[in-house]
């Protein structure tokens, strides 16, 4: 039910905070919890991506790289320096490539950045065409994974757990099918959420999506 999640994710913040609570200087703790919290849950997927197209390392993952990481001083970590260093010397071409976040290239200089990102904001208020943030991915949400969306988040079984309010749940998913509302950010997080639920209970098949990716 929603108070147990709730102690859980509490208790989940808290843990991480402890494992961080020895590290000095201060800001140090942000590479930490990078390192021990998101790396396991979102970059060795994210690498799995990468690796369709370009040969991928893990090297967070060699103590060496994680010593040296903590070494270098903090306002290097701060911005693309080491990322443009190494882009630099051994894939300049990746260097060319825009930040979808920012609209920015590595590297690029602080006017450059407020520029391109002051353009990415304006472009996607206004619609236009390849400034949509997840714009492709909100497309295949309405067309290629329609289905899937509407088996597992407007599934009797996912809006009966209590956990998200119903009517919520159907008029967020209504307003991405229509192109009223740019939703793809929550409905991916839903379609995992309620894909990740049926896996773990293995008492009913977690859909197309998942399916997919496994015969994949």
């Amino acid at each position: 039910n929603g108070p147990e999640m709730d102690a859980l994710a509490r208790e989940s913040l808290h843990e991480c905070y402890e494992q961080s609570a020895a590290v000095e200087p201060l800001l140090h703790r942000v590479w930490q919890m990078f390192i021990a919290q998101r790396l396991r849950r979102e970059t060795a997927m994210s690498m799995m991506k990468f690796g369709s197209v370009a040969e991928v390392r893990l090297p967070y993952l060699d103590k060496d790289v994680v010593a040296a990481l903590f070494r270098a001083r903090p306002s290097l970590k701060l911005s693309e320096t080491i990322q443009a260093f190494i882009l630099r010397r051994h894939r300049p071409d990746f260097l060319a490539v825009a930040n979808a976040n920012t609209g920015a290239r590595v590297g690029a200089g602080k006017l450059a950045r407020t520029l391109a990102y002051g353009k990415l904001k304006l472009f996607a208020k206004l619609g236009v065409r390849g400034y949509q943030p997840y714009e492709r991915l909100g497309l295949w949400l309405r067309r290629e994974l329609r289905r899937d969306v509407e088996e597992l988040v407007l599934s009797d079984r996912a809006l009966d757990r209590g956990l998200f309010h119903a009517d919520s749940v159907r008029r967020i998913v209504q307003d991405h099918f229509d192109n009223r509302r740019n939703h793809t950010f929550l409905l991916l997080a839903l379609l995992v959420f309620e894909a990740g639920q049926r896996l773990l209970s293995q008492t009913e098949q977690p859909g197309s999506v998942l399916a997919g990716c496994k015969s994949g």
